[in-house]
C-alpha cells in the first residue's frame, strides 16, 4: 500500500486560494518521479505548480530538477509557489492550452 505524500504546510491555504480564484487543482503530488505537486486548470489553460514552504524556496529534488529541465526543453515551465502573493503568476503564464483543431 502506497503512503500518502507529505505535503508542504502552506499547500492548503494555496490550494484554497486557487480554487477561490476559479483554478482547478489537480493534485499530482502522489505520482513521484519529480513530478510537480500539481497543475492549476482553469480556461483551457494548464499551468504546473510546485509548492514549497517560504523557508526553503529554492530546495528541490534531484528528481525534480531533471523533470523540470526537461519540462523547460519543451517550452514547458513549472511555477514555484511558496505564498498567496505567488498565484498572480499563474494568471501570466500557461504552460499550454488544449487545442483540439476544430475536431
Amino acid at each position: 500500500m502506497r503512503r500518502r505524500p507529505k505535503q508542504d504546510r502552506n499547500a492548503k491555504e494555496l490550494i484554497q486560494a486557487m480554487r477561490a480564484l476559479g483554478w482547478y487543482w489537480l493534485d499530482l503530488s502522489g505520482l513521484g518521479g519529480g513530478c510537480p505537486d500539481g497543475a492549476a486548470v482553469r480556461g483551457g489553460r494548464i499551468v504546473f505548480c510546485e509548492i514549497k514552504p517560504r523557508e526553503t524556496p529554492k530546495r528541490l529534488t534531484p528528481a525534480q530538477v531533471k523533470l523540470q529541465a526537461a519540462l523547460k526543453a519543451k517550452s514547458v515551465t513549472v511555477e514555484l509557489l511558496t505564498c498567496v502573493e505567488d498565484l498572480q503568476v499563474l494568471g501570466r503564464n500557461a504552460s499550454g492550452r488544449y487545442d483540439d483543431g476544430g475536431r
